[in-house]
């Protein structure tokens, strides 16, 4: 390589510092990206010391020509090797950055593409799911027509299930599908149009509820947004839980309401459509997690005997172990009565439970509960009473196993749909429960 730079009377001192500067300088810039790694480069002692010397020593001997006898003794030859080895080191290095570069960014791109058609498939659902429901409004009870629309909404029911199955839905239109597939968007549409701001303008008639509320507004500010005050926030929770404390007066606010709320509010943006969803999660017959919190706690108590059964049958140690602890109560209190929107559980498997749950219903909450016992076996049987407790309260409950496991794991049908018999309409405690819901105007 230092044959371009050499002359007919041997080596310029000037070409070579100029040469070895500029290629010093590239290989820290390249560096500077930190798309090579670092390797201590042992610079060819030319441009200076080799130089200086063959200069020092030709006027030693009092000639002022630079032809240098050092070439003759294969230093010029090492300092090509050495050079052009760097070099090639340099180029291999930087090809190689550059393939591993264009392969990140087009499997970014294809995800990216990926993504983009996944939402749209989901506004194409989301727009056929809101015509149904329009078309449903319309139909008469017992018609063909009627029979057609359930047919149709069975057939969105499988696709979404499949969407979800795959891939979370988008969370730029989380909210929206939330909104959509609940039924909270026709809620809303039955009512006046500003009947909420009525419901939290007004103060709630039970002191007792506000002070409660205000109590429990103060645990919630693990999940705000980026960039949301914490003012805000506790405002935008407080309208909604005084809210829907004046909306059903019979059961008012309870413990757990206020991470529901609080969660749903971080992934709606707007504040009376988290209201609505929140209502009908609570009063839905297909969700209707009112159950768990109205007197005696009856979903509570039907959802603990579900599982009870599910651990007998497949996880017998489990079972017996809880039994003999009695702690099958503790073990499902911190996940139902908050339905899993606990601050410590990781976000985004949050978000999977309750896609999961909008769209199939209340008895996901006991298939995650199951598969958390499966996947935390060994340290269940393990655990005492009071580290059950304390485990159960962890953000190493709920995982990315968890998730995959539940995903591959069926369980017995017959006994979920025992659990589902709640919102059965024959149930005789569902028509006792809906009685003291509010009605609409």
């Amino acid at each position: 390589m230092l044959k371009i730079i050499e002359t007919s009377k041997g080596y310029d001192k000037k070409k070579v510092d100029n040469y070895l500067t500029k290629m010093l300088s590239a290989w820290h810039s390249m560096l500077s990206l930190q798309q090579i790694p670092v390797v201590k480069i042992h610079k060819p002692c030319v441009s200076h010391t080799v130089a200086d010397a063959v200069s020092t020593r030709n006027i030693r001997k009092g000639t002022t020509s630079t032809t240098s006898n050092w070439t003759e003794k294969g230093i010029s030859d090492r300092a090509s090797v050495s050079t052009y080895s760097v070099y090639s080191e340099c180029q291999e290095e930087e090809l190689n950055s550059k393939k591993q570069l264009v392969k990140e960014v087009d499997e970014l791109e294809q995800e990216k593409e990926q993504e983009q058609e996944h939402e749209a498939l989901w506004k194409e659902l989301l727009y056929k799911w809101k015509k149904i429901q329009r078309e449903e409004k319309r139909a008469r009870k017992g018609s063909k027509e009627k029979e057609q629309i359930l047919s149709k909404f069975e057939e969105l029911h499988r696709c979404a299930r499949s969407l979800v199955g795959k891939q979370q839905i988008p969370a730029s239109i989380r909210g929206q599908a939330w909104f959509i597939i609940s039924g909270a968007f026709e809620r809303m549409k039955s009512y006046p149009k500003h009947y909420y701001h009525s419901l939290w303008s007004k103060s709630v008639c039970n002191r007792k509820v506000t002070r409660d509320i205000s109590k429990d507004i103060t645990r919630t500010f693990s999940l705000l947004k980026v960039g949301a005050t914490q003012t805000i926030f506790e405002e935008k929770l407080r309208r909604v839980l005084v809210a829907y404390a004046n909306f059903d007066c019979d059961l008012g606010y309870c413990q757990g309401m206020n991470y529901i709320a609080a969660f749903l509010l971080n992934e709606f943006d707007s504040e009376e459509e988290a209201f609505w969803t929140f209502c009908t999660i609570l009063m839905d017959k297909k969700y209707y997690a009112r159950a768990l919190f109205i007197g005696q706690l009856p979903g509570y108590v039907k959802c603990e005997k579900v599982l009870n059964e599910l651990l007998k049958y497949n996880l017998p140690e489990i079972h017996q172990h809880f039994e003999s602890l009695e702690c099958m109560g503790a073990v499902l209190s911190p996940w139902l009565h908050c339905m899993f929107t606990y601050p410590n559980v990781d976000f985004k498997i949050t978000c999977f439970i309750w896609d999961s749950f909008f769209i199939q219903g209340f008895v996901i909450l006991i298939k995650i509960s199951y598969v958390i016992c499966l996947v935390h076996f060994h340290k269940f049987v393990q655990f005492d009473f009071a580290d059950i407790v304390k485990f159960c309260k962890t953000k190493h409950v709920l995982n990315s196993l968890v998730v995959r496991t539940y995903k591959h794991t069926k369980i017995n049908s017959h006994l979920l749909n025992t659990c589902q018999s709640l919102y059965n309409p024959s149930f005789p405690l569902l028509d006792r429960l809906l009685c003291n819901q509010p009605h609409s105007p």
